[in-house]
């Protein structure tokens, strides 16, 4: 992928990750959960912003990301994801972290127009199966 549409890509996830570090920034690592369902969710929360179930991701959100991201601003993220990165490839690694009260699931992935480089789609979920936090970036090397 080009250097500038790389840099779109992080660009357009600097606006998303503040909602994570805003939420879980001050907690502690406790380990990694392989529970199945925080993985489903992960995955169901995935499918839906890729196939621009935006309703659906809104009904999840808690009260910050709530506040902070319409609908229409997140289908014209998706929008933005699939223009510049193009659609999902290979899942190169999938896990959910444990946080305190906080689940994060990541999921490393190709995307079409990103040649070799990871992406990283990212979600944070509380206790009550909120969405606190949300990104879609270029994994650090």
């Amino acid at each position: 992928m080009p250097r500038r549409r790389c840099a779109n890509i992080l660009t357009l996830a600097g606006v998303l990750t503040l909602f994570v570090a805003g939420n879980v920034g001050a907690q502690t690592t406790t380990g990694t959960n392989p529970d199945l369902k925080s993985l489903a969710w992960g995955r169901q929360y995935t499918n839906w912003f890729y196939d621009g179930q935006a309703d659906s991701l809104r009904a999840h959100f808690g009260p910050a990301m709530t506040g902070a991201l319409s609908e229409e601003a997140l289908l014209k993220f998706r929008d933005q994801i699939a223009v510049q990165a193009g659609t999902e490839g290979d899942v190169i690694k999938e896990e959910v972290v444990q946080k305190d009260s906080v689940l994060t699931y990541e999921r490393d992935v190709h995307f079409s127009n990103a040649g070799e480089t990871v992406i990283m789609v990212t979600w944070s979920i509380g206790p009550d199966r909120k969405i606190l936090g949300f990104y879609v970036k270029p994994k650090p090397s």
